[in-house]
């Protein structure tokens, strides 16, 4: 079998265009082309790195629940409140620490390619968890 040398990892300079391709919305096949690898090279290069971005205050505002549009959830704080617990406002009374049916929406967008949020026009103000792929952080990782 022969040895594919330095065709077998990314270089960093890749990763860079991967992510610039990512934030400009291009296809994993347009980004192959530009740094000349497969388009399945890209998309596995992606999936691997990709990692949730946390928000530097959670408490600001609640990721949204999958049951929110239909919630009728009361009496959460007090079996007296016949207040709908989504539009409580008491104090550390958010849903996602206090509702057991709690479950956090995801983005159907992160289930099929690119995956991640780098090109969303709606990730600065999206409630949701977001996945960003980094050069960075895809290059300074160890290898599996």
């Amino acid at each position: 079998m022969k040895n594919k040398g330095n065709q077998k990892h990314l270089t960093f300079e890749q990763r860079i265009d991967i992510e610039k391709g990512l934030t400009e919305n291009k296809s994993f096949a347009e980004i192959g082309r530009i740094i000349g690898k497969d388009p399945s090279t890209v998309s596995k290069e992606v999936r691997l790195h990709a990692r949730i971005k946390e928000r530097l205050d959670s408490g600001y505002t609640n990721p949204p629940c999958i049951h929110r549009k239909k919630c009728k959830m009361t009496g959460l704080c007090d079996d007296q409140c016949g207040t709908m617990c989504k539009i409580c406002k008491k104090q550390n009374m958010r849903c996602i620490d206090v509702c057991p049916a709690y479950e956090t929406a995801e983005c159907e967008k992160l289930k099929k390619p690119p995956y991640v949020c780098n090109g969303c026009g709606k990730k600065t103000h999206c409630l949701m968890p977001r996945m960003f792929y980094s050069s960075k952080y895809a290059h300074d990782e160890p290898c599996n």
